[in-house]
């Protein structure tokens, strides 16, 4: 069964693909305000709704990893802002538990938005991240 909001998407979607009403909210990208006030004044940065079309991928490309979870079996380590009001950070908890990876490490960044490579921490997720390569590369050899 197609849940009545997937539904929804695709029905809107091959009705109107460029229509769109979801708001993209850049207050909840990052706190840091210099980054929020370059995306504002840059030309090529989207600033329009999320179209129908785009929500239907989004939609099919979850679809399509769902399925692929289980199979996943690569050294992965997963970031995610705990605060992100765009992607609800249980997703992440979600992927963490389902993949069959023998390596996984999850990373909650409290008090991080959805840009978790934009915010004021971003040299610690950084950091975290070469820190975690580092740490798989003799294994990769």
């Amino acid at each position: 069964r197609i849940p009545c909001a997937a539904c929804l998407v695709s029905c809107l979607a091959s009705m109107d693909p460029m229509g769109g009403d979801i708001p993209i909210e850049r207050e909840y990208l990052t706190h840091d305000i210099s980054i929020l006030k370059y995306v504002e004044e840059d030309d090529f940065h989207y600033k329009g709704m999320v179209r129908n079309r785009t929500a239907k991928e989004i939609q099919q490309g979850i679809k399509a990893m769902m399925k692929a979870l289980a199979d996943f079996a690569h050294p992965v380590y997963i970031l995610h802002g705990a605060d992100d009001h765009v992607c609800n950070p249980q997703g992440a908890s979600f992927i963490h538990d389902k993949i069959r990876s023998k390596v996984k490490l999850l990373k909650l960044y409290d008090g991080m938005y959805h840009e978790i490579f934009n915010e004021m921490e971003r040299e610690m997720v950084f950091k975290d991240v070469v820190q975690f390569m580092q740490s798989q590369e003799m294994k990769l050899l």
